[in-house]
């Protein structure tokens, strides 16, 4: 009896079941070129699981691929609509009873929420899917947000063929998945003698084999190496709030071009970087800057730099702090704080300047106080309409000080934190936003400058909507939880940073061109965390795999496809930044041809 116990036991640790959503389900719901995993080997992805999925007014059905392995698996399925969905959706339903048995065999299954009113609404529903092992209980909550509308949409047919799906993983008997039919659950036989003759058949069989495989193993081959840990990493489970990079396919709206006989003025420490792959990259949609119409540029640089010592070149301006009064707080970290003063220097003739401060408390360590001042003095000397302007600093203090010019700028990141600065902003607001920044990146790298932790935390935009990028001084300090130490007691903007950047700390134009792209993405989500649900150590393994952040909703297919190519994994293989203001330019062009 105990060795029948054990044999049931052990029968019962192999059960497994799969639950996952197609290539085809996905890029119809969320544009994601992927598998979306719920369950693998019975275990739950929560990121997955707990990700409330919208679902478009134009979807009314939504198709998953399961199976089972092992032992028999039972499911009960439901779906519990909130009080206002009850007035808003029809009674789910579903080509499978509520209640059976998982099939051995990879099938699908459709679940269909259809709208009962024609109205601009959207309501949340869960999906309840209940699988039993034996006595034990699987419990899966999947939340979806049922969008409808007032006009009639044309229904977006789940197609059941999804010959994109990459089945190299699954066995031979299942490579039919590609033209799997839509069936009820295969019905299980009750000849109950027959069945448990069987199943103590097998079990004796897999006990049987799973003594001699120790024993085998426990015997290792002459020559033989022991299997690493990095060689039995398995790869993450697909978390719904990344996708996978489809770098072949980056191509926006064709346009017409001149012959692409000129390459871009690459500064000669960049030729070996880019040199033997641009040839390549030069047909594609993204174009030398010397193609761009002058119309469509802005100026590099600033006019004459005023006489007035207030507009002096800040290179050299260091100031006492007697000529500074600090006013209004705006932000305040555990020791760094933001403030709002004036400035006044000995013979000046107007009034006080106003200024925007950026100091240490009192208790600021030295290694606190002298951080300030190597990110602050990051981008003196430099003049552009997209870069914030670094007025003066104070060196000689027990409270260092760097100064900016103070024109009412506020923190991009913070504007967007108020929903009433979101109130009103459209996709050419936020188009406009990004080809600011990538103004003021393309001038930082024409001055050999790499700004390594482009972010909206580090741009300030100003009352008339104007974005300027900021050197990162007090970053770490006011926005911590963007930043992430790894065991080396160094703070890095982990979900910002190239693959390269974080595996072997290299940072070159490319790894802000990587960073840009995150940028572009927190734009296009009101300054939403990207990899919200990945763990910051996770990251390495994430990128080498090809996962990036999902498209925001009604995100325009040319950005996507910028955002990709900013994300390609060979550095390399991105595109330079002047090739980037001209497709972003050229795109908010036409954006405002029809705004």
């Amino acid at each position: 009896m105990h060795f029948i116990c054990f044999l049931l036991a052990f029968a019962s640790a192999k059960a497994s079941v799969d639950l996952f959503t197609t290539v085809a389900e996905n890029k119809k719901l969320i544009g994601v070129a992927g598998e979306i995993y719920y369950l693998r080997d019975l275990q739950i992805n929560e990121q997955s699981a707990n990700y409330n999925l919208h679902i478009k007014a134009n979807v009314s059905s939504l198709q998953f691929f399961w199976r089972s392995k092992g032992a028999l698996a039972k499911y009960s399925l439901d779906v519990s609509y909130t009080n206002q969905a009850t007035t808003v959706l029809e009674k789910w339903s579903s080509n499978i009873s509520a209640a059976g048995v998982v099939p051995k065999r990879l099938q699908s299954f459709i679940v269909t929420l259809p709208c009962a009113v024609k109205a601009d609404v959207a309501v949340d529903v869960i999906i309840q899917l209940n699988i039993t092992i034996g006595q034990e209980v699987t419990r899966l909550a999947l939340p979806r947000r049922r969008f409808c509308s007032a006009k009639p949409q044309a229904d977006a047919v789940s197609t059941i063929e999804d010959p994109a799906l990459n089945v190299s993983r699954l066995s031979d008997d299942d490579k039919y998945f590609n033209s799997v039919q839509l069936t009820q659950p295969t019905t299980v036989a009750t000849n109950r003698p027959v069945i448990t003759a069987v199943i103590i058949a097998s079990l004796f069989t897999v006990f049987a084999s799973f003594i001699v495989l120790i024993c085998c193993k426990s015997r290792p081959k002459p020559g033989s190496v022991p299997v690493t840990s990095d060689e039995l990493l398995s790869p993450p489970l697909l978390d719904m709030q990344l996708r996978e990079v489809e770098e072949s396919n980056f191509s926006p709206q064709p346009r017409v071009y001149p012959s692409l006989q000129l390459q871009p003025n690459i500064p000669e420490s960049d030729q070996q970087l880019y040199d033997d792959n641009y040839s390549v990259r030069a047909p594609s949609a993204l174009h030398p800057p010397s193609l761009v119409p002058t119309s469509l540029i802005q100026p590099s640089l600033v006019g004459p730099v005023s006489v007035d010592p207030i507009q002096r070149n800040p290179l050299d301006f260091e100031i006492s702090g007697d000529y500074v009064e600090c006013g209004e707080l705006i932000q305040s970290g555990a020791f760094g704080v933001v403030r709002m003063g004036y400035l006044k220097l000995p013979g000046q003739v107007k009034p006080p300047t106003d200024i925007m401060i950026k100091t240490v408390k009192p208790d600021a360590t030295p290694m606190q106080k002298r951080l300030l001042l190597e990110d602050g003095l990051m981008l003196r000397g430099l003049q552009h309409p997209n870069v914030s302007p670094l007025l003066a600093y104070v060196d000689r203090s027990e409270s260092p000080m760097v100064l900016y010019v103070g024109l009412g700028q506020l923190n991009l990141k913070i504007f967007f934190l108020k929903p009433i600065n979101r109130h009103g902003l459209g996709i050419s607001h936020l188009t406009k936003f990004a080809v600011d920044v990538i103004n003021g990146l393309e001038y930082l790298h024409s001055k050999n400058i790499v700004h390594k932790d482009l972010a909206l935390r580090n741009c300030l935009i100003s009352p008339d909507l104007k974005v300027e990028i900021s050197d990162n001084a007090l970053a770490r300090d006011l926005f911590p939880e963007d930043y992430h130490c790894l065991g080396d007691n160094e703070n890095r903007p982990l979900k910002w940073m190239a693959y390269e950047s974080l595996t072997v700390g290299e940072f070159h134009r490319p790894s802000d061109i990587w960073s840009y792209g995150v940028l572009v993405w927190e734009l296009l989500t009101y300054g939403d965390m990207p990899y919200a649900l990945i763990d910051p150590f996770e990251m390495e393994l994430v990128l080498k795999d090809g996962w990036r952040p999902p498209p925001p909703t009604d995100c325009p297919e040319d950005l996507r496809k910028i955002m990709l190519a900013c994300w390609t994994l060979a550095p390399e293989s991105r595109p330079l930044a002047e090739q980037l203001n001209f497709e972003l330019t050229a795109f908010n062009c036409n954006l405002m041809n029809y705004v």
